[in-house]
């Protein structure tokens, strides 16, 4: 996972295959790999100290014979302190090309 655009951010690297999707207020795959991090939901900027938009981009050191995709498909509401489902359509693509989500920058903390 990558966090953009704070050029003092860290790789993280994990070893994985399985990848967990948000899903909220998303209409599909690919904007679930690159989540836009904005508005109430701001990255906290470590250099700047202030609150900054953000694209959170899955990429991933190698493929994996299988990887399994999980949608969060729950919320948790603070308020009632209850979970919520989310049952808006989700699209996927007829073919998941994930060559494109290779990685071309070797993990530093690995």
């Amino acid at each position: 996972m990558h966090l953009s655009p704070s050029p003092s951010l860290e790789a993280i690297c994990i070893e994985f295959y399985e990848l967990v999707l948000n899903v909220q207020v998303l209409k599909s795959l690919r904007e679930s790999l690159d989540e836009e991090i904005n508005g109430d939901n701001q990255y906290f900027c470590d250099s700047c100290k202030e609150r900054v938009d953000a694209t959170r981009s899955i990429k991933l050191r190698s493929l994996p014979e299988v990887l399994n995709i999980q949608l969060k498909r729950c919320v948790f509401l603070p308020k009632t302190t209850t979970r919520k489902k989310i049952t808006s359509a989700f699209c996927f693509p007829g073919e998941l090309d994930m060559k494109e989500r290779l990685s071309d920058v070797s993990c530093q903390l690995c």
